[in-house]
């Protein structure tokens, strides 16, 4: 909503049409300046609610394919459908470094806007779009840890394990340690 705040769902490809645009402005700006500099730009695109999951998935995708670009997605946990477009941007950034360009970046999250899903959900009489209990988002966070984790998924890739728990850090950091994948990861915290 920072980029494009008058996004409508039901007019999903105008949305995502002016989206693309302003995100092309973005990476082909963020691309000139690396060129003067000399220094290297990284892009990460957020997702706030459910309702943009899709929407901001498919721009991402359209506008980083023109640009050879470090640029990345946040991928919530807590969303049941997470773990399906992780492997569709998986694929997508498998074919980019097939063609000689760089690996798209996925932040893992296990999600924060909880509370907004809720009020939503309860107001328009949907169902919640999120898992129901923790240890479900818990088990999908560590199912898409394991699916970049299988056979050489993670050379195609690059992942940000982000939480604040220290049981998750460790789990990550040892299954990506075993599997030599070090290189392909980072760990994020918003404090610490």
């Amino acid at each position: 909503t920072t980029i494009f705040s008058q996004i409508n769902i039901i007019d999903f490809e105008y949305s995502k049409d002016e989206v693309v645009k302003r995100l092309d402005h973005l990476y082909a700006l963020a691309l000139e300046e690396e060129k003067k500099q000399g220094v290297s730009k990284f892009i990460n695109l957020d997702m706030e609610e459910f309702r943009d999951l899709e929407l901001t998935v498919a721009a991402f995708m359209e506008s980083v394919s023109k640009f050879d670009i470090k640029a990345g997605i946040v991928l919530q946990a807590y969303i049941p459908d997470s773990y399906e477009y992780l492997k569709k941007l998986f694929a997508f950034s498998k074919e980019r470094v097939l063609k000689g360009m760089k690996p798209i970046k996925i932040r893992f999250v296990k999600g924060a806007n909880m509370e907004s899903e809720e009020t939503i959900a309860s107001q328009r009489g949907w169902e919640l779009p999120t898992f129901y209990k923790k240890i479900d988002t818990d088990s999908n966070y560590n199912k898409m840890l394991d699916f970049v984790l299988e056979g050489d998924n993670y050379k195609y890739i690059n992942v940000g394990i982000a939480s604040h728990n220290i049981f998750e850090i460790a789990y990550a950091y040892t299954r990506i340690s075993e599997a030599g994948a070090l290189d392909s990861f980072t760990f994020e915290m918003l404090e610490g």
